[in-house]
């Protein structure tokens, strides 16, 4: 069933989509804000995991798993950070292309 808001018709469905996008935004923001790099891979891993939540609620398959890959990324990010594995998480993303 639409619902229009301002003359714009959408589905519930689409409106809570974009309300999650909307907190995915408001979090995003605040990561920048902050200044241990922690803090900020830990709210930005946050961001990302709720941008594919809104992906996955417009039926936006490829985008969904593309931030959902990007929000454990971005989470693993500070845990490989030792001697020689700074290129392992690149590795492993580069490996998932299609050639």
């Amino acid at each position: 069933m639409p619902v229009s808001l301002a003359g714009i018709e959408l589905s519930v469905a689409e409106w809570l989509a974009y309300g999650i996008g909307g907190v995915a935004l408001m979090a995003e923001c605040h990561a920048y804000r902050l200044q241990d790099g922690r803090q900020f891979r830990r709210w930005t891993a946050w961001s990302a995991l709720l941008w594919s939540l809104m992906y996955l609620g417009l039926d936006a398959i490829t985008a969904a798993l593309t931030m959902g890959t990007t929000a454990l990324r971005t989470a693993l990010s500070g845990r490989m950070s030792g001697e020689g594995t700074s290129a392992l998480p690149a590795a492993c993303f580069c490996s998932c292309l299609p050639a």
